[in-house]
């Protein structure tokens, strides 16, 4: 009978153990490890989470784009802050972008797969640790990232700086050899096409190198950057709600009543009904305006900028334009940078990165009155002047008699005539004209609008 018991027994531990599977512990899932290539699409999700995010909201609110009105972003908007509030924003930078992209990096190395993938985890890096070192000046680097290290080591901002070049010339050789792309669909900018990550690479060099104030070194990796609306990294969304505009999710969700524009800094300066307005007869900002905030200032989530399947600007034409425009004045000369300048104002009188709806704005009968301001006329030679200009040049005029009206008030004065053509303004009226019946306050504009004319 003991024998009997005893083989049972022994049957009973060996069926135990070929019945028990061996992965039985093991949750399919949860996996504990992916391929290169969806990590690196985990990796462009932090990556927008971080830039689009929290820290655009709260970037916005001290730049003037937005005004916190209730609960945490009130106080963001008095400057109340605490070290805890940047939590969840260090988390989408140094885990959710930065670790996945190491591990891109490394996994691939290991797979032998160095190339086009690997710098595009190696720009993706750099991207965040960048702009992390200009919010927060001194970061961690070299550290940063690395599960091994529990608390990295901070380093000094420029060194930071100097690093993210570095890293960037590295992603640019990598992608340059053009090979080893990741799969198809993983890369959710690109899609794996090297030669617009060299531009956008570029473009952040420019970027980082005007943080820095080496505008030679910006100038020229500008020129090598983003040449075309195609080539910006955009963090494109859709009418899917997990997949829409995190501002639209923002201002559409239960907090969005913690965050308004109205008479924020940016409404008061492109709003045409503001006393601050600063347009001109070049600049008309409506459009702008319209594409940003809703007629009450609030956040334009309907058809704008915050709408549902607006993408967000990660690295941009716009951008790169704008950069040559400032390291071209700072390092070359004033008309290289007003060059680049007026290729900007180009590509924005065609509507640039607004809606569709400026094609509609422009061709409003309203608008294009507003717009003809300027007529030809004649007038008798009443004589001549010398007249002394702002460089203190001495010339000849000839000069007319004419009838100004402003505000409700004519005055008949003496206008003298020269080619204002390359200038902002058509027409200057000097201290003689205004005589004591008006004064100036450079701090105001447009308070002589006609009655009833609201824009």
């Amino acid at each position: 009978m003991k024998k009997i018991l005893k083989y049972m027994l022994i049957l009973l531990i060996v069926s135990c153990d070929t019945l028990i599977p061996e992965d039985l512990n093991i949750n399919p899932n949860s996996p504990s490890e992916a391929p290169e290539d969806l990590v690196l699409t985990g990796s462009m999700v932090g990556s927008i989470l971080f830039h689009e995010g929290a820290t655009s909201r709260r970037a916005g609110i001290w730049s003037g784009y937005f005004r916190g009105t209730d609960r945490q972003h009130e106080g963001f908007d008095n400057y109340l802050v605490e070290a805890s509030d940047f939590t969840a924003i260090w988390n989408d930078v140094f885990i959710n972008s930065l670790r996945n992209a190491i591990v891109v990096e490394q996994k691939a190395s290991l797979n032998d797969r160095t190339g086009v993938i690997t710098g595009i985890s190696k720009v993706i890096q750099a991207h965040g640790l960048g702009v992390a070192a200009s919010l927060y000046g001194d970061i961690p680097f070299d550290q940063a990232g690395k599960i091994e290290f529990i608390t990295p080591e901070f380093e000094d901002q420029d060194k930071v700086y100097e690093k993210v070049q570095e890293l960037l010339n590295q992603a640019i050789l990598e992608l340059s050899l053009d090979i080893n792309k990741p799969s198809n669909g993983s890369d959710i900018f690109f899609n794996g096409d090297p030669q617009k990550w060299i531009k956008v690479a570029n473009s952040l060099k420019a970027r980082f190198y005007m943080h820095t104030k080496k505008y030679d070194e910006a100038y020229n990796y500008a020129k090598l950057g983003i040449e075309s609306p195609s080539e910006s990294m955009m963090a494109v969304h859709g009418e899917v709600q997990g997949n829409s505009n995190l501002f639209y999710q923002f201002f559409t969700g239960s907090r969005g009543s913690e965050l308004t524009s109205e008479n924020s800094k940016i409404v008061q300066i492109i709003g045409d009904n503001s006393q601050v307005y600063r347009g001109n007869t070049k600049t008309d900002e409506t459009a702008r305006y319209n594409f940003y905030f809703s007629g009450s200032g609030r956040p334009n989530y309907i058809s704008g900028y915050f709408s549902r399947s607006n993408s967000f600007p990660l690295v941009s034409y716009s951008e790169n334009i704008l950069t040559l425009a400032e390291s071209g004045l700072r390092s070359k000369n004033f008309y290289t940078g007003l060059s680049h300048l007026n290729e900007f104002r180009g590509y924005m009188s065609g509507g640039g990165y607004l809606n569709n709806g400026y094609d509609m704005f422009m061709n409003n009968d309203e608008v294009k009155k507003r717009n003809n301001t300027v007529r030809k006329t004649s007038a008798p030679l009443a004589g001549f002047k010398r007249i002394r200009s702002s460089n203190g040049d001495v010339e000849k005029r000839p000069y007319i008699k004419t009838d100004i009206l402003m505000d409700g008030i004519t005055k008949n004065i003496e206008l003298t005539l020269t080619d204002r053509g390359p200038m902002d303004y058509t027409m200057l009226i000097g201290r003689k004209a205004l005589g004591r019946r008006w004064i100036v306050n450079p701090s105001i504009s447009f308070m002589t609008k006609p009655k009833g004319n609201k824009k």
